[in-house]
């Protein structure tokens, strides 16, 4: 038997110079293709060919299957009665054609028979070809030719890891919609490409196989078990659909699921070929086989394939009816332009069908890194090649510099069509999940009659109706009038101690929240969607959700089990569904949990340059290897050596009558909890380019809890000659109506240098500081802690025994944090400290603050210099610096030391403005309190002086000790340090 690849390109190339065959039947002539024609004329009799058959019966009844069905508003239905009518048409049809089949030839096997198209796919020799050429049951046979992937213009290797959304999302609005709770959740999207890499960190927690029925959620001809691709396109394309991977957000549809048909580039003779696309829409309009299922189908499948205009005519069908057929099914069809541009009607086939303004969707490429986002040059332009009048593409969207996921657990930045297609594609989910019932003709007209217009005035063949404009597409949108609900709150062992741990069984309850009206008889359903976690009790009823209040299930709550073998850290994913109230609909959320951590905690790395640092939204720093709770971070992180420095950094806040709320290890060694998160933990780029993290949480959860809430702030710098510190700033609310007597706010820091042993790690003062480090003998870094807003009231020095971490009962934690110091025990050890700030009185809703400074550095020497720059940018002491022209750069604001200092009974403060405008100046005692307020206006530029007479706001007259003063403009702040003795 002759090599099939060879008949198969041997037939593709000759299409377009070989005409009809005169010695073939006038009916074989009109049915065969050109390029088969040219083959059948030097074919022996025994070569086998690869073809697509397409029937007599009727296309048009199969088209008007889908009309039929636009009837059904609900998506559910309409899948069902599509699937079902186009499967019902297979099996009561054909019957010419399965007889021409038989009498084909004894050399003739059919390899599939489609129920989305009118397509038979067999393998035959000339004879039966012949045959079936003559039969009146065959109006057309064509080669099964190679389909190839639109390949990306350019890749480039990408950061690693990044904060915060890409740009490419912002500049189609995607922050917009997020804010209104629409990031995909409960939907899902599909592409058809090289595959998914499934163990990629941006994607492995949204495979919708990880809910169990792996064969609906990846198709794959090579049979690999589970979500792969060796090219990396795929992988790509599916990042910017719903990529994430903590803060580093790279998916318009962060929170949607995804399943992929991987047949392009996937390692046959010839790729992908017609039939495998047509396998794979199949299998794309029904993944689990079963027509009364529809959770299982996606709301849109992202295309980046095509067949040049060399291998078949411009316009050909045979595509057309099995995409048809899929959005009949209500699934919106997306397809990349192409990148063959500049040259009109550029756009593969079937990117080019122009049947109606929303037919075959095409989408072309923009660049977002240019102002005005002008077309590249790559991008296929149009018109259709159907009648060469009809503009395309139909929208554009970012395709220059997009960074996303790839093979091999990497980023790259890649330029195409398909990476601007997968934009439009996230944008059907967020759009699903606004309205789950809205068809694909309504979602992209809401796209097309939206887009910013960005090229020539109005449509043009270039950006076609213009750039992806996702806001002002959902304001199009009709208002959604049906029930609707979403998740308020979740809670994790309501009764115990709010962790999820490693082989636990605890209670798990969901708040709904009613929105436009009235939801009832809700059956909720809890899926795991993570291995290692399972849900003995996965069901629960809500008899009513009312409209604008929330109902929640802790009455009799979910029961959710993690296996002891789950690592502390990991990320435990469940699907919650709700069905019963018809008029609601079948709806779907994920939720995330995480394993060893309190219900809502979040884990985040900052830093740069010297040290990495990671940071928590639960009173906790470190959290990596060697840590005492190793919750995925890096721990204290010395870039130097790679080595983790801190075994522990905890917050602890105590107050009168023995309340304390505490984030330090227990007695039995497991971390404490007292801290509930009340928001994600936010990581951003400063102006100076210092990452800072910022989180809120308060002590709800402790036993006997002080009643405080935490703002917390922690700001990574590098310091002078190779240094790097951490500023760790936690501002300590009063959130009852009492006042909180003798309120102290402490840190349990247990330091470990990894070139140390229990006998080489020494504790040494920092004089200049107030503050001291830990250092081991011959080895570096040398790491510890100073105070910024007030000296250390509270210091206390403990030994860990040899080779164990010892820890503390509530009752010494409160005795620890009694002002008071001890020295560091004489010799090398494995030391630990308690710090603390002097105690304070705090009423309703009053504030303190206790900032320190983390260092890491080379030696004692350049310890003391990185403590002196921490101390002056937090104090916001600037140098004036020469402009290197001999004139020194005028500052817009000068803040005098106070005259006299130290002081008493009064001191004047003078300051001096480069332009008028707003000033505040006010006194700050130690634990960051206001004082007074000296100043707190409009001022004009020029000198001036203000007398403090040591008294409060209340005149009353204040104690001797340290105070800060503190100038704000516009564009300034300054503080300094004075003395008052009385």
């Amino acid at each position: 038997m002759k090599n099939l690849a060879v008949i198969l390109l041997f037939a593709v190339f000759s299409a377009s110079t070989v005409g009809s065959a005169s010695s073939l039947p006038p009916k074989a002539v009109a049915t065969l293709d050109a390029g088969l024609q040219a083959a059948l004329q030097v074919a022996s009799p025994d070569t086998i060919f690869d073809v697509l058959v397409a029937s007599s019966d009727s296309w048009t009844s199969l088209e008007s299957v889908g009309k039929a069905a636009v009837r059904e508003t609900d998506m559910a239905a309409r899948h069902r009665a599509v699937e079902m009518q186009l499967r019902s048409h297979l099996a009561n049809s054909k019957s010419n054609l399965v007889s021409a089949l038989s009498a084909a030839s004894a050399r003739l096997r059919i390899v599939d028979r489609f129920w989305i198209a009118n397509l038979v796919h067999i393998q035959t020799d000339r004879a039966g070809l012949l045959s079936l050429a003559s039969s009146a049951a065959v109006t057309r046979i064509l080669v099964n030719a190679h389909v190839e992937l639109i390949e990306p213009q350019a890749i480039a290797a990408a950061d690693a890891v990044a904060t915060g959304a890409q740009v490419n999302l912002d500049a189609v609005g995607a922050r917009s919609l997020w804010a209104l709770g629409l990031t995909g959740r409960g939907r899902l999207v599909s592409s058809i490409d090289t595959g998914v890499e499934g163990s990629h960190p941006a994607l492995k927690n949204n495979w919708r196989g990880l809910q169990g029925d792996t064969s609906a959620s990846w198709f794959d001809p090579m049979k690999a078990p589970s979500p792969m691709d060796n090219n990396g396109h795929g992988t790509h394309v599916m990042g910017t659909m719903v990529g994430h991977d903590g803060a580093d957000t790279i998916g318009l549809a962060p929170d949607a699921q995804w399943i992929t048909a991987a047949v392009i580039d996937r390692g046959a003779s010839l790729g992908a070929t017609i039939a495998d696309i047509l396998r794979a829409l199949q299998w794309i309009a029904d993944p689990d086989g079963n027509p009364a299922t529809s959770d299982d189908v996606p709301d849109v499948v992202c295309n980046s394939w095509g067949i040049s205009q060399q291998i078949i005519s411009p316009c050909d069908s045979i595509f057309f009816q099995a995409i048809s057929n899929v959005e009949a099914m209500g699934i919106v069809c997306v397809f990349a332009a192409g990148n063959e541009g500049p040259n009109s009607m550029t756009i593969r086939n079937p990117a080019d069908h122009a049947a109606s303004p929303t037919t075959t969707f095409s989408v072309g490429a923009a660049d977002g890194t240019l102002p005005g986002f002008p077309i590249p040059s790559f991008s296929s332009r149009g018109p259709s090649a159907c009648d060469g009048l009809t503009i395309k593409p139909e929208i554009v969207a970012p395709g220059v510099a997009i960074r996303s996921s790839y093979k091999g657990q990497t980023y790259r930045v890649m330029n195409g069509t398909s990476m601007a297609a997968p934009h439009v594609a996230a944008a059907v989910a967020l759009l699903r999940q606004y309205n789950p019932n809205l068809t694909p003709d309504q979602i992209k007209l809401a796209l097309l009659s939206t887009a910013t217009d960005i090229a020539d005035p109005g449509e043009d063949n270039e950006s076609g109706r213009g750039l992806l404009n996702l806001p002002a597409a959902l304001a199009a949108l009709a208002p959604v009038s049906r029930p609707s609900v979403s998740v308020a709150a979740t809670r994790v062992d309501t009764f115990g101690d709010g962790v999820l741990a490693p082989g636990e069984t605890v209670p798990f309850s969901v708040t709904l929240a009613g929105q436009t009206s009235d939801a009832r008889h809700l059956v909720a359903r809890l899926w795991p969607l993570t291995t290692g976690v399972t849900v003995p009790l996965d069901t629960a009823y809500f008899d009513l959700v009312p409209a604008g209040m929330t109902v929640d299930n802790a009455g009799s709550p979910f029961t959710v089990s993690v296996l002891p073998s789950v690592p502390v850290g990991d990320s435990l994913r469940l699907e919650l569904s709700l069905s019963g109230d018809p008029n609601l609909g079948m709806w779907k959320d994920t939720l995330s949990l995480i394993c060893g951590l309190p219900d809502r905690g979040v884990v985040r790395t900052i830093g740069g340059g010297r040290m990495a640092l990671s940071i928590s939204n639960f009173g906790q720093l470190g959290l990596g290897p060697g840590s005492q709770l190793n919750a995925g971070g890096v721990g204290w992180r010395d870039s130097v050596t790679g080595n983790n420095a801190l075994f522990e950094a905890s917050l602890l806040v105590a107050a009168s009558a023995g309340r304390l709320s505490d984030a330090s290890r227990r007695p039995s060694g497991a971390a404490t909890f007292d801290f509930s998160p009340l928001d994600s933990l936010t990581v951003t780029t400063q102006p100076d380019g210092a990452l800072s993290g910022t989180a809120v949480f308060d002590d709800q959860r402790a036993v006997s809890p002080a009643g405080v809430q935490v703002s917390q702030t922690v700001t990574s710098y590098p310091g002078p000659n190779g240094s790097a510190y951490a500023i760790v700033e936690w501002r300590i609310r009063n959130r009852t109506t009492m006042t909180i007597d003798s309120l102290r706010c402490g840190l349990l820091l247990d330091i470990d240098l990894p070139a140390s042993s229990s006998t080489l790690e020494h504790v040494q003062a920092d004089l200049g500081s107030g503050g001291f480090y830990h250092l081991a003998d011959g080895g570096v870094p040398i790491t510890g802690v100073i105070p910024l807003n007030a000296p250390f009231g509270v210091c206390r020095y403990f030994q860990n025994p040899a080779g164990i971490k010892r820890s503390f009962t509530p009752e010494e934690k409160l005795a620890a944090l009694q002002p008071g110091m001890n020295s560091p025990q004489i010799g090398a050890g494995d030391g630990m400290e308690i710090l603390a700030a002097m105690p304070a009185d705090l009423p309703p809703a009053g504030e303190v603050q206790f900032v320190l400074a983390l260092i890491m550095a080379d030696s004692p020497d350049l310890f003391s210099l990185a403590a002196d720059d921490a101390q002056r940018r937090w104090l916001g002491v600037t140098d004036v610096k020469d402009g290197g022209d001999g004139n020194a750069l005028v500052p817009s604001v000068l803040l005098n030391q106070n005259f006299p200092n130290p002081f008493n009974p009064s001191t004047a403060i003078s300051f001096s403005l480069a332009h008028d405008g707003y000033v505040r100046l006010a006194i700050f005692n130690l634990l960051g309190q206001t004082v007074r307020t000296l100043a707190d206006g409009w001022n004009n530029a020029g000198t001036m002086t203000v007398l403090w007479d040591g008294a409060d706001a209340n005149g009353h007259t204040v104690a001797s000790g340290v105070y800060f003063y503190r100038i704000e403009t516009a564009r300034a702040s300054i503080t300094k340090k004075m003395v008052l003795l009385r």
